[in-house]
């Protein structure tokens, strides 16, 4: 069960990641990094 738990949060966090950089990458065709 934990490990489910883990990979559902892993999960999450993996799209958040990718929605953000999707976005940002279609604001600007390049540099999706601001860090």
């Amino acid at each position: 069960m934990k490990r489910l738990i883990a990979f559902a949060i892993l999960a999450g966090i993996a799209v958040m990641i990718y929605r953000y950089f999707a976005d940002d990458v279609s604001r600007s065709s390049h540099l999706g990094v601001h860090e």
